[in-house]
């Protein structure tokens, strides 16, 4: 279901993806995760398995059996353009934080899998997409240098949770679950954010994103109340 090895990435794709999971790696207090690029298929591959959706840049699959497997798909244009976007990243360029973006969340999502069928716990796709949410703001803060309280706190913050667009070929059930767990997620953010201000650093983002991520679900709701 997946390339051991994805030869048909450029090796400089390979390395910005692997620092993007090293970073998040470290941001949630993993240790050292299989490889995503392992786990990467193709367009191609993609459209041979059941769910396949091929309006989305950014998709995981996971096959239930005596050893389950799990492909991420981000798009090629994707990844090949993922150092250009990564050496570009700012909150002014839409296009290079809205691809960084796709590939940080397949990133985030196969992070999110591959820690709880570690500890051999199950994650619904509503948990999986909260999750990446509070990924991104976090470590956007730290990537963009973002001071608390600053201007640019406030434009991260509007640019995640309120300007954000769904695409048109979700279902109803697929936008309300998108539309939830943004909710949910801007609440915690936003309060991440008010913590960091009071403080003057981001000290308290950091240590709260790494203590939710390894809660269960119904906490994470509470912790975001």
């Amino acid at each position: 279901m997946y390339s051991l090895i994805a030869q048909w990435l450029s090796l400089p794709a390979q390395a910005t993806l692997a620092e993007v999971q090293r970073a998040l790696e470290a941001q949630n207090g993993l240790g050292e995760q299989p490889p995503v690029v392992a786990f990467l298929i193709t367009s191609q591959e993609r459209s041979a398995l059941p769910g396949c959706n091929p309006s989305t840049n950014e998709q995981v699959f996971v096959t239930e059996g005596d050893e389950p497997r799990l492909g991420v798909f981000i798009a090629e244009s994707v990844l090949e353009a993922l150092p250009l976007t990564a050496s570009a990243l700012s909150l002014a360029d839409v296009a290079a934080l809205d691809g960084y973006c796709v590939a940080f969340e397949g990133v985030s999502h196969f992070l999110c899998l591959a820690h709880r069928a570690d500890r051999e716990r199950s994650v619904s796709l509503f948990e999986l997409e909260l999750q990446a949410e509070v990924d991104k703001f976090v470590h956007l803060t730290q990537k963009l240098a973002i001071e608390p309280g600053s201007p640019a706190q406030h434009a991260l913050l509007e640019t995640l949770f309120e300007r954000y667009a769904l695409r048109d070929d979700l279902s109803a059930i697929e936008a309300a679950r998108y539309r939830e767990a943004t909710r949910h997620a801007a609440k915690f953010c936003h309060r991440l954010s008010k913590a960091a201000r009071a403080e003057k650093s981001n000290a308290v983002v950091f240590r709260e994103a790494r203590s939710f991520f390894d809660l269960p679900l119904e906490a994470k709701l509470r912790r975001a109340a």
